[in-house]
């Protein structure tokens, strides 16, 4: 997906997947966002580089605790309803989040074939 800028991996004892990822139709344009996967569960999502206005909004409302601590093998495409005054910011952090996931799923049945 070209929305993914990058996907990096720290290898540990356990793995953290960081992934910058673009979310589309923000209110301020499109939304760059970091989301951090650990045990194949999301642990952290941030604000990158945007000029995306309500995002303070999502912070304050709790928005990103909709998708901390699923477990993405329940998950096909994460879908919370938007924060009120800032639907269209929802919606590009809903997106971002989503392609992230999508990759993560993507890179870790390529990493399990080339090592299974």
């Amino acid at each position: 997906d070209k929305d993914v800028k990058y996907l990096a991996v720290a290898r540990g004892e356990t793995p953290v997947y960081a992934l910058l990822v673009k979310g589309k139709g923000g209110y301020g344009g499109d939304v760059n966002m970091y989301v951090f996967i650990k045990e194949n569960k999301i642990v952290k999502i941030a604000a990158g580089e945007n000029s995306e206005t309500y995002l303070g909004k999502l912070e304050d409302a709790g928005y990103y605790g909709n998708f901390m601590g699923v477990d993405l093998d329940t998950v096909k495409v994460f879908n919370p309803d938007g924060v009120s005054g800032a639907t269209k910011s929802s919606g590009a952090v809903k997106d971002a989040v989503n392609k992230a996931v999508k990759q993560y799923k993507l890179y870790i049945e390529l990493e399990g074939e080339r090592n299974g």
